[in-house]
């Protein structure tokens, strides 16, 4: 749901800049997938690590969320870069030795091309991914500091808020990294934990209390749709019903089974959607640009455009994400295996 949002939300971009036609609404509206994404991984970070069993270590913690999230990121910034050096897209982009090797790394730095402070990367929609791997390092400083969690949860909040707050005063248009750690909508992160804290430890919740969360939230994005604003009180305007849909829908799945076979191979694919379908959404743009199509032609094409990035973002799934994932994951697990010291005291107990 998350990741189909962000390319209607980039569908409605595209249209809204090469006709006449306003759906700047449904633009933000769309662009609640990213506030759900946010609040998920707050949540799945803490269930990961709270759930039980063998406990994860902050480097095999951050060394399989590298691998989920750098290789493949790269592949498609390298494409983009490829297209430019090739004249056949992205000619608009501006590049600089700074701006390039921060859309690698995924750390903030000022676009050459913007007219105003932005910071995002190369692959544009790159700059959830600068705030997904800031998330993780904190999680990773806080597995590796031993923290218990009612710390996270108290402590996590004022953390954001000086840090926020710190930013601002150094000047968030004169700084990327200010102008990055500014940002409220971290908040939707906390959330995420918060929720995921109450699954682990509160009991299930009554059918009538579920339900209740899941109509917030599906009415909390419909509002969206009337006040036509994020901004900074994105976070409580997306962040909450994000929040009020990822506790309905944890709770609804663990009941009912709710994802099938087909919502759960969307799921599977959700990562390369959201990297691969702005390829589609921005030949999607040229398209209107260039030809004059009346309305009916515009949302067929619309349709088209939506229904090749999922088909796109399948078969990169499945050739590439997956099978690059799966080796680099276990090469990852082979070398922390030979490079762990073994206690002969113990080993020896056990034989």
């Amino acid at each position: 749901m998350a990741a189909m949002l962000v390319v209607v939300a980039h569908i409605c971009l595209e249209i809204g800049k090469a006709t006449s036609l306003d759906l700047s609404r449904l633009n933000i509206l769309g662009g609640g997938g990213v506030d759900l994404f946010f609040v998920i991984s707050g949540f799945i970070m803490m269930y990961v690590c709270q759930r039980g069993g063998k406990p994860i270590g902050a480097m095999d913690f951050l060394g399989r969320r590298i691998i989920r999230i750098y290789p493949i990121y790269w592949f498609y910034t390298c494409v983009i870069l490829s297209m430019k050096a090739l004249a056949i897209g992205y000619k608009s982009v501006g590049l600089s030795a700074l701006y390039v090797t921060g859309s690698f790394l995924l750390v903030p730095a000022f676009r050459p091309d913007a007219i105003s402070a932005t910071i995002h990367p190369i692959l544009d929609q790159g700059w959830t991914l600068s705030y997904e791997m800031y998330f993780y390092l904190l999680f990773a400083v806080w597995i590796w500091a031993g923290m218990k969690r009612w710390f996270v949860l108290a402590g996590l909040p004022v953390f954001f808020l000086c840090v926020i707050a710190g930013a601002r005063m150094l000047g968030s248009e004169t700084s990327a990294f200010a102008h990055f750690l500014s940002k409220p909508i971290v908040f939707e992160f906390y959330f995420g934990v918060l929720i995921g804290w109450i699954f682990l430890k509160a009991k299930e919740p009554t059918d009538l209390v579920r339900n209740a969360c899941l109509a917030l939230g599906a009415l909390g994005f419909l509002a969206i749709l009337w006040h036509g604003k994020s901004g900074d009180w994105r976070a409580l305007t997306q962040g909450l019903p994000a929040s009020f849909l990822v506790f309905g829908f944890a709770y609804l799945e663990v009941g009912k089974r709710l994802a099938g076979r087909m919502l759960t191979e969307l799921g599977d694919i959700s990562y390369s959607l959201y990297l691969v379908h702005g390829f589609f959404t921005m030949t999607l743009g040229l398209v209107l640009k260039k030809a004059h199509l009346p309305g009916m032609a515009i949302v067929a094409l619309s349709l088209v455009t939506f229904g090749a990035s999922v088909v796109a973002a399948w078969m990169s799934y499945r050739f590439l994400e997956r099978p690059v994932t799966s080796w680099l994951t276990k090469r990852w697990q082979e070398k922390r295996s030979y490079s762990r010291p073994v206690d002969l005291a113990t080993s020896g107990a056990k034989e």
